[in-house]
């Protein structure tokens, strides 16, 4: 029993924690320690059983997802994997988890009580056996991550000089909201590339978070769509479903928003948007890789580094999943090795 990774179930609705429970128990390295149906509930039994790993819904009666995070991050960190649906307000929710600490999320594939959550099978049992991991300093940099995140966003100053880049994109994965609120809120109003950024998310949610993001930065940001001009002082996030790349026309440097090719495992793909930077900007593009799981995003930065471009990876410390800077870092294609709160720092150094 110790060896197994110990879960505790949280979920209003009794049919989803009976069925969250069948999933996680079919895996042998996995214990399913106990189920909640609300926040108070959840919060006395996290105290009583200590679960390596909590899966938690957001939209509960008597206290919210969120709040019990909150109460989490403070005083029994503890790995969080928020079980959402497609609702717009629970999306808006998910969101405000994941920026205060939540480690990931998993989408529903229904809202009703329906055997159709049994689809989510292997990527539950993934996220709940890699957030076990973030134990210690791991989970102690999360917290301190959602520490800094909260506090007044400090806007990096940049002096006048002439640009060395002209696009920055972004890649990230697991862990990526919290991620990218140490980056985009911090770079200053007369930010002198375009921003790109890719972060593994399904339809629905990437517009809201362009929206959060947007309303705490000096710079644009938003979902890209067909034909958005990329420009110094706007970001452009790749819209769930869609890949985001880039095409030259003779005004300006426009997105091209696509679902081909749909055989690649990440849709949207950090390698097709990074290699389309590498195409269009070459010399004066910067790949910034962060916190995920696997590679996707490797080959497109290397092909930044062949072009001669710059790039960046998030440091160990830092990462939720040191997957994919892990990869860039082991191949030699990494200018600078950064903690997340440096990196924005370290963006407006190198352009």
């Amino acid at each position: 029993m110790d060896s197994k990774v110990k879960v505790l179930i949280v979920d209003d609705s009794a049919f989803a924690r009976r069925t969250l429970t069948k999933i996680l128990e079919q895996d042998p390295r996995i214990a399913v320690i106990g189920t909640a149906w609300d926040g108070r509930e959840a919060l006395e039994k996290i105290k009583k059983l200590r679960p390596d790993v909590i899966t938690l819904d957001i939209m509960m009666p008597n206290m919210t997802g969120v709040e019990v995070l909150d109460v989490l991050i403070k005083e029994m960190p503890t790995p969080v994997i928020v079980v959402s649906s497609l609702n717009q307000e629970v999306i808006k929710e998910t969101l405000v988890a994941l920026e205060r600490g939540a480690v990931d999320f998993i989408l529903k594939p229904t809202e009703l009580a329906s055997e159709k959550l049994f689809q989510i099978k292997t990527e539950l049992i993934n996220k709940v056996i890699t957030a076990a991991s973030l134990k210690g300093k791991a989970l102690q940099d999360r917290v301190l991550q959602h520490t800094l995140s909260q506090q007044e966003v400090k806007v990096v100053t940049r002096k006048e000089k002439p640009p060395q880049v002209d696009c920055v994109a972004i890649g990230v994965s697991t862990g990526g909201p919290t991620a990218l609120n140490h980056i985009i809120p911090k770079l200053p109003k007369n930010f002198p590339a375009g921003v790109l950024v890719v972060q593994h998310m399904p339809p629905g949610f990437t517009e809201s978070l362009a929206d959060r993001m947007n309303r705490h930065s000096q710079i644009e940001v938003k979902e890209a769509r067909e034909g958005d001009i990329v420009k110094p002082g706007r970001a452009l996030i790749a819209p769930g479903g869609f890949h985001l790349s880039l095409e030259r026309k003779k005004y300006a440097i426009v997105a091209r928003v696509h679902r081909e090719p749909s055989d690649v495992i990440h849709i949207p793909s950090i390698d097709i948007t990074f290699s389309s930077v590498a195409d269009i900007y070459g010399g004066r593009s910067l790949g910034v890789i962060l916190t995920g799981m696997g590679k996707d995003g490797v080959q497109g930065l290397q092909k930044i580094k062949q072009k001669g471009g710059l790039s960046i990876a998030e440091d160990e410390s830092t990462c939720v999943v040191f997957g994919m800077p892990q990869v860039a870092i082991s191949m030699g294609i990494v200018d600078k090795i950064v903690p997340i709160y440096h990196v924005a720092e370290t963006i407006i150094e190198m352009i």
